[in-house]
């Protein structure tokens, strides 16, 4: 796969409504899938953004995130590789042109550069699964391989626990900084009642 031919595009709202159905329902469980409803009441709104990794046309992987005006902070929501596409370094490569577009790129097309990107990763401790904190372990360790540093945070989402980790070109800030950044993004996704029922973060 020819690596000049590789870029990133911005994810209109009707790429994530065909995206939706064949790779979101198949990417991720239904109790961690937002509604398409919900995801494109967002987008309309101006705090969520999909980007695409394209060889040429052709789609490779997608990441979504949320982000907000009064935040220099963002939180990625989704992020897969195709099937076809696994295993062959396309991961690696769609996190790095990511995290360039995110702390780099957005500052010289004019728009405020983030100081950080929040991920949610499943706790290995989190399951007695021998599998899944094999597949949960793996997966955080792709994320360090790639400029993603370990915080003291954790949370819990509708009953599933997760790590906080943090995506910067610099030092993360102090864990009382990342809890309210993180707080200001989670209370413009969710209802102050789905926060004070399912939503918690400690640390």
């Amino acid at each position: 796969m020819d690596a000049e031919n590789i870029q990133i595009k911005e994810l209109s709202i009707e790429d994530m409504a065909n995206l939706y159905e064949p790779y979101l329902k198949e990417h991720f469980p239904a109790n961690e899938l937002k509604k398409l409803e919900h995801m494109q009441k967002m987008y309309t709104d101006g705090i969520y953004k999909g980007l695409g990794l394209y060889h040429e046309e052709e789609l490779l992987a997608y990441a979504f995130y949320i982000t907000i005006p009064c935040s220099s902070y963002a939180l990625l929501d989704y992020y897969a590789v195709l099937k076809p596409y696994r295993s062959l370094g396309v991961g690696g490569i769609f996190l790095e042109r990511l995290t360039d577009t995110w702390l780099a790129d957005l500052a010289s097309s004019g728009s405020p550069a983030l100081d950080g990107v929040f991920l949610e990763v499943e706790d290995p401790a989190g399951t007695e699964d021998i599998s899944k904190k094999q597949i949960r372990q793996k997966r955080i360790d792709f994320y360090f391989a790639h400029h993603v540093v370990d915080t003291a945070l954790y949370g819990k989402q509708f009953g599933v626990e997760y790590k906080i980790l943090f995506l910067s070109n610099q030092a993360p800030p102090q864990d009382e900084v990342m809890v309210a950044k993180l707080w200001d993004l989670y209370h413009t996704v969710f209802s102050a009642e789905t926060i004070e029922k399912d939503i918690s973060l400690w640390i």
